[in-house]
């Protein structure tokens, strides 16, 4: 954030009056910088479905198939096929979580089952 609050300075040059100016100025946008920094890895924060998926949704040998598959989509679709089979909440729930409309829940839901059929019938 530092990094790229002194790039905003050398680009920018805003017109500051005085050295307490370009203090205020420079804590200011790293500040700000920060701040939607962080806002957005909350926002996009995604966890790696791996062996602690396993123990947690009890997936063993005769279901390690479906895992396996689970590990194959993207990060959205498993999220919310893990989010409404195996800790159940209703797609209005997960589009809430996730930041979606109940409809764009649905769909990407319908989505991820179908990618899901399709590796698990691949093999």
């Amino acid at each position: 954030m530092v990094q790229e609050t002194f790039l905003m300075l050398h680009s920018d040059r805003p017109k500051l009056v005085s050295e307490e100016h370009l203090k205020a100025w420079l804590i200011k946008v790293a500040r700000n910088k920060t701040k939607n920094h962080i806002r957005y890895n909350v926002k996009r924060k995604t966890v790696a479905l791996d062996e602690a998926a396993i123990t947690k949704y009890n997936f063993d040998s005769g279901n390690i198939e479906i895992f396996d598959s689970l590990s194959a989509l993207k990060p959205i679709d498993k999220d919310i096929i893990l989010l409404y089979f195996y800790e159940g909440f209703s797609l209005k729930e997960i589009g809430y979580i996730i930041g979606i409309a109940e409809a764009a829940a649905t769909k990407r839901m319908q989505r991820a089952k179908l990618k899901l059929k399709l590796f698990l019938e691949e093999g």
